[in-house]
């Protein structure tokens, strides 16, 4: 299955992320923020370098809510 763990907003220039809400700990949280940044980076050198993104069977993504 396809979950939309992350996803770009439209309204700001800002990636969501669903993961952030699950940390109970303020070293965790630090953590993923700094997961979320890395990972944002990678997609923004990969966008500038004109890579492919992984295009999926529209039925997984229609299966999921």
């Amino acid at each position: 299955m396809v979950w939309w763990d992350m996803g770009p907003r439209t309204r700001f220039p800002e990636l969501e992320t669903r993961f952030m809400n699950v940390s109970t700990n303020v070293k965790h949280a630090l953590g993923l923020i700094a997961l979320n940044a890395c990972l944002l980076h990678i997609l923004v050198c990969a966008c500038q370098q004109n890579q492919s993104w992984l295009v999926y069977v529209t039925v997984l993504i229609d299966e999921n809510p």
